[in-house]
């Protein structure tokens, strides 16, 4: 029986809110401050209030009684929300669903904050416990749960809670720029902060303040030498003139423990232009998952039983109300999706060279499931490779450190062995040794560019520095540690725990393994196609949009597969193109047509056989403004013969984490597990919940479900989700286990990263 991690509000559809309506006025009222004014009316009068969809200026409160007025103010602003004096009214979610939804997570926000000990960080939507549940090498473990409402069709309003794991440094930045230690105590710290906050692949680095009134989020930008809590000089906050950073503190926090000389730092809060000074003994920082020391790398990963435990103890927290007086409650246990809503996909027959093929599994089960997804490399090791094209150079470039000379050689005459193996091709390598990076870059440039395998070295911003400095080049990148290890391995054995101890055979798999995953990327980076998929479901092609993290460049990607008959019948294209405005996710019409018409255009290149369907994947929500100039793409690329003049397309926004959050589980008696790959549920006419991974591969943690939004009337999101999952078995870069992300998602992610890989320079 498939189960989620929504609870229904009582009474279901029938579920209604009594509200009271909120002006507010001011010489400027914008959308921040409306926010700030319900957050007021949640942190001072413990009221649920939401920005009313219907009216400008205007709150909508869950209570029968008049709102107290309340007035905020700041040194360009004021405002004030006052009731309205109009009588109270009921709100029914058969009538506005998202409204009553928006309430329900509000109340169960300040229900959160009344009755758990959990603290916030930035957003009332995620939530912490108050001690770590591990402490290893320098880092704190602790559990987030992070909150929010969903509306289901003919059912009701779903309140959903999640558990996760945040982690942050245990030391406080004292202690990474404390004065007077000695040179290389120095430096080992300083190496220690930067490697936790990620400062060494170019971030800022995050932090946590805490100033023992509230817990926020900051960036670190320098700590200068000898600047304290006193000697700061004069700053302004909030309208309010202080002598120094102590003077501030003893004024606004006297119980806070801070001394004059205490040392200071400069960090960034968001809205705030210039950097400010803090005390360091109240920053810690966030220590992302990529930056995790090697103990800590599988604590974030939760299996589906625990997370189910650890949830009903969630709930059990706030007590037989969890919505206050907002709602009756919430119906007993977990939601589970009726049968009419489940639907489970089988991933389609995955195509070889020589005509070979793993056909897609007899049933719905894992045992029929996990041969499917092994049979892949199989094959490759036989040397079925699906194509490569007839001039992809077969010259690998392997740049390495001098020190590192043997396992580098012994790594390129084995990946060079496996990329002939796969292929029946000759390939050859090239050393290139060196002790700077920049010896390196030298040597490679000299060379007709290629693919070059960089083993990097420990000099800082390396691994960014590598695309930078080699710009056409494909740079497959790996680090000196991760190869001596694996190589450490080969020589003297892994571990193996029955016989505790070492076991040359162990090792020698983890080191064809590690090789394996490499000359994957290789042959991927060479244009290669490991295998392939003859359809997409019901449409001929997938076309992704994708805006990096930093907003400067967008992706698109278009993946072709159908018939055989067809020309292309297989192939996947990838474009990076600046945007114009970094400050905003929406691409420009105009530069968005030009790219999704180049693309097109060049994939079907000669070709007079027409796309017959289009499916448009959105990363995220699809911009309202990006509308025109892909329906304008669409106008050409039927003029130009690239798209039939009846293909319909669908547009669909794609989540990389699922909408609010949504967990999903097979439950048989007690037994708590992963759903099988291809399983999901329709949520309500516009969104579709699908997990591409599952069971029969996934070893550790639960499902992380991909979520599904239509654009428009008319598409058939089930069809949408499967072509997503079909798309998600050309998982070239590990055949053996289920992926994510559709191919076509996977490649703009890969080049967004890459390209602001070359933005990044070395951080001094």
């Amino acid at each position: 029986m498939l189960e989620t991690n929504i609870r229904i509000v009582e009474p279901g559809r029938s579920l209604y809110v009594v509200v009271r309506g909120v002006s507010i006025t001011g010489q400027s009222v914008a959308a921040d401050l409306i926010e700030l004014a319900c957050t007021r009316l949640r942190s001072i009068h413990g009221l649920a209030a939401i920005p009313d969809p219907e009216r400008d200026h205007s709150l909508i409160v869950a209570t029968g009684r008049p709102v107290p007025t309340i007035k905020l103010n700041d040194t360009d602003w004021e405002i004030t929300a006052r009731d309205t004096g109009d009588l109270p009214r009921k709100v029914y979610f058969r009538d506005e669903p998202a409204t009553v939804a928006a309430i329900m997570e509000r109340a169960l926000q300040i229900q959160v904050a009344r009755e758990t000990d959990l603290w916030s960080l930035d957003s009332r939507r995620i939530w912490y416990e108050d001690q770590p549940f591990r402490i290893d090498e320098g880092v704190a473990a602790y559990r987030r749960f992070e909150l929010g409402t969903v509306s289901i069709d003919d059912v009701g309003v779903g309140v959903i809670a999640d558990v996760g794991t945040a982690f942050f440094a245990t030391q406080s930045l004292d202690f990474y720029f404390a004065p007077d230690l000695p040179v290389p105590e120095r430096a080992r710290r300083l190496a220690r902060f930067e490697a936790l906050s990620g400062r060494q692949e170019g971030q800022k680095g995050t932090m946590l303040y805490d100033n023992g009134g509230s817990k926020t989020s900051c960036y670190f930008e320098e700590a200068p030498v000898g600047l304290t809590c006193d000697n700061s000089g004069g700053l302004k906050v909030r309208g309010c003139t202080y002598d120094s950073l102590y003077d501030y503190y003893r004024t606004q926090y006297p119980d806070l423990k801070v001394g004059r000389d205490d040392q200071a730092v400069r960090v960034s809060f968001r809205g705030i232009d210039r950097p400010q000074p803090v005390a360091a003994h109240l920053l810690r920082p966030r220590v992302m998952n990529k930056n995790l020391p090697a103990s800590m790398a599988s604590v974030d990963k939760i299996a589906p039983d625990f997370r189910h435990q650890a949830l009903g103890k969630f709930w059990k927290l706030l007590g037989p109300r969890p919505l206050g007086h907002t709602a009756p409650g919430l119906d007993d246990g977990f939601w589970r999706p009726p049968e009419k809503r489940v639907y489970r996909f089988s991933p389609p027959a995955v195509s070889f060279g020589d005509s070979l093929k793993v056909p897609e599994p007899k049933a719905q089960h894992e045992t029929d499931f996990r041969p499917y997804y092994r049979r892949r490399l199989d094959l490759m090791d036989s040397g079925h490779c699906y194509r490569l094209h007839p001039t992809a150079s077969r010259t690998i470039l392997v740049a390495h450190p001098a020190s590192v000379k043997d396992a580098a050689e012994h790594a390129a005459d084995d990946i060079a062995s496996t990329l002939a193996r796969w292929s029946k091709k000759p390939f050859k390598t090239r050393l290139v040794a060196y002790v700077t990076a920049n010896e390196a870059y030298d040597q490679i440039r000299g060379h007709e560019r290629g693919v070059v395998l960089f083993v990097l070295n420990d000099e800082p911003g390396a691994y960014y520095d590598a695309s930078f400095n080699l710009p056409g080049w494909r740079v497959k990148r790996i680090t000196e540690s991760t190869l001596l290890r694996q190589f450490d391995v080969l020589k003297n054995g892994a571990w193996d725990r029955k016989e505790k101890a070492n076991s040359i055979q162990i090792g020698r798999r983890r080191w064809e393994s590690f090789i394996g995953l490499n000359s994957l990327d290789i042959l991927q980076q060479l244009d290669g196609v490991p295998f392939a998929i003859e359809d997409l479901g019901p449409y001929d092609a997938q076309l992704v949009i994708d805006v990096g993290y930093d907003r400067k460049f967008f992706a698109i990607s278009l993946l072709i597969a159908r018939d055989s008959a067809k020309a292309p019948n297989f192939g996947i294209y990838t474009k990076v193109h600046h945007k114009v405005d970094t400050r905003k996710e929406v691409v420009n019409a105009t530069l968005l047509k030009d790219a999704v018409t180049d693309l097109a255009k060049a994939a079907m290149v000669r070709s007079k056989d027409p796309l017959q369907s289009l499916l448009v994947f959105r990363d995220g929500r699809i911009q309202e403004s990006e509308l025109p100039g892909l329906e304008a793409a669409m106008e050409m690329l039927r003029r130009e013969g690239a798209l039939d003049s009846d293909a319909p397309v669908d547009i669909v926004g794609l989540h990389k984490t699922s909408l609010k959050n949504i967990r999903i589980w097979e439950v048989d008696g007690s037994a708590v597990s992963n759903p099988l790959e291809g399983t999901g549920f329709s949520l309500n006419s516009e969104t579709f919940v699908l997990c591409s991974t599952g069971r029969s591969t996934l070893t550790q943690g639960t499902s992380d479900p991909l979520t599904l939004a239509a654009v428009g009337e008319g598409t058939n999101l089930p069809a949408a989700a499967y072509s997503a999952f079909a798309a998600a078995q050309l998982n070239w870069s590990s055949p053996r286990v289920a992926q994510r992300y559709p191919l076509p998602l996977k490649r703009t992610d890969e080049e967004l990263e890459a390209r602001a890989a070359q933005e990044i320079r070395r951080i001094r």
